[in-house]
């Protein structure tokens, strides 16, 4: 399963022209890129899950970073663990009908989860499996009220768009939570200033 995850995690980044130069940019990728299909269509596998794990400096500079826990929990309870391995490259099986919770944890690091609503997808689309990048991009935990926050709220929610028959990501829902952060951080620098 590995060596065919791989497999196609190299045609999607290698095969597309100035793709590579995106995949730092981790949540822009994911955005962009959406949903691919498996051409492996014998896969039982609803979706694959994957991406790299990466920690973010204050310059905005991206380094992998391997050794990030992952927790996956699902709708009725069931729980997956593994950690990103030396490449910083992770991999998870969902399935259809169910809703995700998948944490993003490492020492120091602030804990981050997505939100991942596979429901809704319709009978058609339900035949052949799909790929799903999602990369994960950690920060330095240095406030108390924005780990607090990441630990309230997903940092990214993807659901089944009926319209557009693909799981897509919620960028309005982002968007608000990108600005309640700025508003914290903000904050935080005002207090700090005093």
């Amino acid at each position: 399963m590995r060596k065919l995850l791989r497999y196609f995690f190299a045609i999607i980044f290698i095969g597309n022209v100035g793709l590579h130069a995106q995949v730092s940019d981790n949540m822009s990728y994911a955005d962009k890129k959406g949903l691919e299909f498996l051409e492996d269509t014998t896969s039982n596998i609803d979706i694959h899950l994957y991406g790299l794990t990466s920690r973010k400096f204050q310059n905005g500079n991206e380094q992998i970073l391997p050794g990030v826990v992952i927790t996956m929990r699902d709708l009725y309870g069931e729980t997956v663990q593994i950690a990103s391995d030396d490449s910083a490259f992770y991999a998870l099986e969902l399935k259809f009908d169910n809703i995700y919770l998948i944490y993003y944890e490492y020492q120091g690091m602030y804990t981050k989860y997505l939100e991942i609503d596979t429901r809704d997808v319709i009978d058609i689309e339900q035949e052949r499996g799909y790929l799903f990048p999602t990369n994960m991009s950690m920060q330095p935990a240095s406030d108390f009220e924005i780990s607090a926050l990441y630990l309230k709220k997903p940092i990214g929610k993807a659901y089944f768009d009926r319209r557009l028959q693909m799981i897509m990501w919620d960028l309005k829902y982002t968007d608000r939570l990108k600005a309640e952060i700025a508003k914290i951080e903000s904050k935080s620098k005002n207090t700090k200033k005093k």
